[in-house]
Order: C-alpha cells, then sequence, then structure tokens
C-alpha cells in the first residue's frame, strides 16, 4: 500500500502539467510570415486555382465530345454517305455489265457453233466417224493375224536354230507389225479429235 501511495503524487504532478496550457514554440519572424503566406495562399488563391482547373476541365472534355461527334458523323458520311452510295452503284453497275458481258459471248459461242455444225456437217462426221471405227476394227483384225503369224514364225524358230539376223521373214513381220501399230495409233488420234 506504501507503494500505491508513492505513485499517486506522481500521477497528480503530471495533471497538474497536463492541465497547464501548453504553448507552442516561438519561430523567427520569418518563418512566422512564411505560415501566414502560406495559410492566405490556401485560404485566397488555392480555391481560385482550383475553379481554373475545373473550367479547363470541363472545356477539355466538351473539345473530346466535340472531337467525337464529328468523328462519328465522317464515319457515317464515309459508310452510308453519298460518296459510299455512288462507289456501292459503280461497282453493281460494274458487275451486271460483267454479267451481261458473260451471256455475250456464251451467246456467241453458241452462234458459232450452230454455223459450224451444221446437219449436213454433223452428218458427214458422223458418216466420217463410222468410217474411221471401221478401219479401226480392219486394222485391228490386220494385227490380230499378223500377231498369229508371229506366234508361229516363233515356234518355228524356236525348234530351228537361234540367230539374231535382221533379215529374213522375222524382221519382214515386226516391220509390218510396226506400221500397223503406227497406223492404228494415227486412227485412234482421228477419233479424239472427232469426239472433242
Amino acid at each position: 500500500m506504501a507503494s500505491a501511495n508513492q505513485s499517486r503524487p506522481r500521477i497528480k504532478s503530471r495533471l497538474s502539467i497536463g492541465s497547464r496550457k501548453i504553448q507552442p514554440p516561438r519561430l523567427s519572424i520569418q518563418v512566422d510570415e512564411r505560415i501566414k503566406k502560406v495559410r492566405q495562399t490556401q485560404v485566397s488563391d488555392l480555391p481560385a486555382s482550383r475553379n481554373k482547373v475545373a473550367v479547363t476541365a470541363a472545356n477539355l472534355l466538351a473539345a473530346r465530345g466535340e472531337a467525337m461527334e464529328r468523328m462519328i458523323v465522317l464515319l457515317e458520311r464515309t459508310k452510308y454517305g453519298s460518296l459510299s452510295r455512288g462507289t456501292k452503284a459503280r461497282a453493281d453497275y460494274l458487275a451486271t455489265v460483267a454479267e451481261c458481258m458473260s451471256y455475250k459471248v456464251q451467246v456467241t459461242k453458241l452462234e458459232a457453233l450452230s454455223t459450224i455444225y451444221t446437219p449436213e456437217n454433223i452428218a458427214a462426221l458422223e458418216k466420217y466417224s463410222a468410217h474411221l471405227r471401221e478401219t479401226l476394227s480392219q486394222l485391228e483384225e490386220t494385227r490380230d493375224i499378223a500377231n498369229q503369224t508371229l506366234e508361229e514364225y516363233d515356234q518355228v524358230g524356236a525348234s530351228g536354230n537361234n540367230r539374231r539376223g535382221k533379215s529374213g521373214p522375222m524382221a519382214d513381220i515386226a516391220r509390218r507389225y510396226g506400221d500397223l501399230a503406227q497406223e492404228v495409233d494415227a486412227v485412234l488420234k482421228e477419233i479424239k479429235k472427232l469426239k472433242i
């Protein structure tokens, strides 16, 4: 208890110190003047500057809005304006002209074919095609006969001596066969040309 009583006077002394008014320390006159100027600037000049900044920001936003509005107007003019409509109309016109030219080319082609392939020409081409088919069948028969004869000669040559001479019946048959094969190829080419 004695220690508790000793701590009380200290509390009282602290309370008595706290109850006194604390005075700020004195600064120099120059610092006091600067503080007054700063307070004056805070009170008078700062609100005016804030107002100027607010007005400038409002003007900037208004200018931005006008620029956006003009940009939208220009975009609408380029997309839906007379220039774009004129360009689209020109493209449509050129597409129609190209389509008409295509039809004219087709008509001209059909007219040319109709003048070339008259009924008389078609009949003549059909007769010539029949003649070529008949010639082809005759040549195929001749080739078959030649192949058969060649096989007979091969059988005879296989039983006899094996000589490789350029003259004789085998060379003659080979020449004839080559000639016939060339004729068959020529006839086939002519038939293909006629089918076109």
